[in-house]
């Protein structure tokens, strides 16, 4: 039973994610490729992902969750249904578009206890963003529209795309290894202590 709930847990929690999140991550990027086959997308962010866990997997002797998951042990008794419970709520208000933090909803409930600290990061970490927003607004906007209305009947530049493959590449590795742990949370903590589920 609880292998099954183990991987019922994985499959809810990385489908989850990705719906939630992803969109943010690589939505603008699909949209303004949308003229290039889409097995170039697909094989781009592919390897990416793939460079991600290998990068992992190596440096960090097998734990795809570069570290993150140490605060939180496995549930005594192992997983049950509330664990299960978590990544299908979230799946509710994706659907919904109710705006959420996928990390702080499943992961929190493998650790009751580090509720306080993950909300003031996260809280913390909205506010960095909003302020950061506003400035980076203020200071470019402007000048950025502009450009764009000077700009809009040429052709875009090649040094443009490769910068922009390249943030998304960089943005997307990020997203990767913050949110991995969310979805690797159900498999790590039912391993044996040499690590990654898949040994």
């Amino acid at each position: 039973m609880v292998e099954a709930l183990m991987v019922l847990g994985f499959v809810l929690a990385a489908y989850a994610v990705v719906a939630n999140d992803s969109i943010q991550t690589l939505g603008t990027f699909i949209a303004s490729n949308r003229h290039r086959p889409w097995w170039v997308l697909w094989a781009f962010s592919s390897s990416i992902l793939v460079l991600v866990l290998l990068y992992s997997w190596v440096v960090n002797g097998g734990d795809p969750a570069y570290g993150r998951l140490e605060k939180f042990p496995s549930p005594p008794g192992g997983l049950s249904w509330i664990h299960v419970a978590a990544p299908l709520i979230l799946l509710f208000l994706t659907r919904f578009g109710i705006p959420v933090s996928t990390t702080f909803l499943v992961l929190s409930v493998f650790a009751p206890q580090n509720i306080e600290s993950m909300l003031a990061k996260s809280i913390l970490g909205y506010v960095v963003a909003f302020l950061t927003a506003i400035l980076v607004y203020g200071l470019v906007m402007r000048r950025v529209t502009e450009r764009l209305q000077r700009t809009a009947d040429r052709p875009v530049p090649v040094y443009w795309v490769v910068l922009q493959w390249c943030s998304t590449g960089f943005l997307w590795s990020q997203w990767l290894i913050r949110i991995w742990p969310t979805c690797s949370c159900f498999c790590i903590s039912h391993c044996p202590e040499s690590g990654w589920y898949l040994q």
